[in-house]
């Protein structure tokens, strides 16, 4: 199972730009919008659910 997850926050809770058509296609090109952060970026893809939260771990002990 794929997991993409904001580089910034962690977060898996990810989806289209809001707003104008700019954003919408840098979605296009792979982008995300964080909706906890608020990053627009490309996310950072866990190919399990084990390895995402190392991940999560590793942000927490920054």
């Amino acid at each position: 199972m794929e997991i993409k997850a904001c580089p910034i926050c962690g977060s898996n809770n990810l989806g289209m730009p809001p707003y104008s058509i700019t954003e919408i296609r840098i979605s296009l090109s792979g982008q995300y919008y964080c909706k906890n952060c608020r990053n627009v970026g490309f996310p950072i893809v866990f190919n399990n659910e084990e390895d995402y939260k190392k991940f999560l771990g590793l942000k927490n002990n920054l």
